[in-house]
């Protein structure tokens, strides 16, 4: 069973000095957080080129999953866990499509 994305820990740890330890959030949110404006922009030069999303209900659905999809390249570029692509001359996942 997959475990899931690694989500980088804690991006802003708080350790108050008492029992108390706040993770506040995660690294992988706050990647996502900060490609939210250019996915969002990704996804409006889509719809205005007439490609997906399909409906203006699927737009922050997209937007979403895109911003994520950033985050986990973040990641595992971070952790080195990304190889580089000879063909489009960028890291991702060997799953990945190529979108050049």
């Amino acid at each position: 069973m997959s475990e899931g994305p690694k989500d980088g820990g804690p991006a802003f740890p708080l350790d108050t000095g008492s029992c108390h330890y706040q993770d506040g959030m995660s690294l992988r949110d706050y990647f996502a957080a900060a490609a939210l404006p250019q996915s969002i922009q990704h996804i409006r030069e889509a719809i205005e080129r007439g490609v997906s999303p399909k409906t203006s209900n699927d737009v922050p659905e997209a937007a979403a999953r895109l911003a994520y999809q950033m985050a986990d390249a973040m990641l595992a570029h971070r952790d080195g866990d990304m190889p580089w692509c000879g063909r489009c001359q960028c890291y991702h996942h060997e799953t990945a499509e190529h979108v050049r």
